[in-house]
């Protein structure tokens, strides 16, 4: 395609996404789920455009320094309060525009591969985001597999541009190999028990609804009766 060509497209597909947010927002949600899986289907307006974003933060930092990642993550793990989603909502939108840009002059200078990696990195997480269409959970961690192929594609090609001697890719790889190990093996421990898993997800994430409830519901068959009680409420 010449470079015009490529322009009007990209304007394009740029109506048609902004037409499609502006019929979505208004509809009504579905009635069959509730905002203890995804609370998109609580929110209306601003707020499910702030969540949208929102959700591209924390998959984009997921994809690439997996912090935090708990069984069940994302299940209402944030509040509508406009103040709490700004906090990755504003990271979200900047590192969208920025993965967007990326592809356009991936594009431009006919550099397949990154363009393949970052449509791996951020279709998921877009179809995730509830921007094109509502989906039943809010970012589940188990269908960012996809994006971390893209995250780690665009990885080793930057280090394959950034540094030219073989033994500082080595080097580098190594560093962020033993990081990664040493937080698959502090997160491995916790698998030990549903206890420990769930007082680690609840720790991990307070406001996780499916975390808590888990919990107590360990926390009762220990006959802990008090506690489970307080992590239901």
């Amino acid at each position: 395609l010449r470079t015009r060509e490529r322009w009007q497209l990209a304007l394009a597909a740029g109506v048609a996404l902004i037409i499609q947010l502006a019929i979505q927002l208004p509809m009504n949600r579905s009635v069959w789920s509730d905002p203890t899986n995804n609370l998109y289907y609580a929110s209306s307006g601003i707020d499910s455009l702030l969540l949208s974003f929102s959700i591209i933060g924390q998959g984009l930092q997921l994809s690439f320094v997996p912090l935090g990642l708990t069984p069940t993550h994302g299940y209402a793990t944030t509040t509508l309060d406009s103040a709490d989603l700004l906090g990755t909502a504003l990271p979200g939108m900047l590192l969208l525009l920025l993965a967007i840009g990326g592809g356009l002059i991936a594009l431009h200078g006919k550099k397949k591969a990154v363009f393949l990696f970052l449509c791996l990195l951020c279709g998921p997480i877009l179809l995730q985001s509830n921007l094109f269409i509502t989906v039943q959970t809010n970012l589940a961690e188990r269908l960012l597999y996809m994006s971390a192929l893209g995250s780690m594609g665009l990885v080793v090609m930057g280090l394959e541009q950034g540094i030219r001697k073989p033994a500082g890719r080595t080097l580098v790889v190594g560093i962020c190999f033993l990081l990664l190990l040493a937080q698959s093996w502090r997160v491995e421990r916790v698998w030990k028990s549903d206890e420990t898993l769930w007082a680690y997800a609840v720790s991990e994430n307070p406001t996780n609804y499916r975390a808590q409830m888990n919990y107590a519901a360990t926390l009762f068959g220990q006959q802990e009766v008090e506690d489970g009680i307080w992590h239901t409420l």
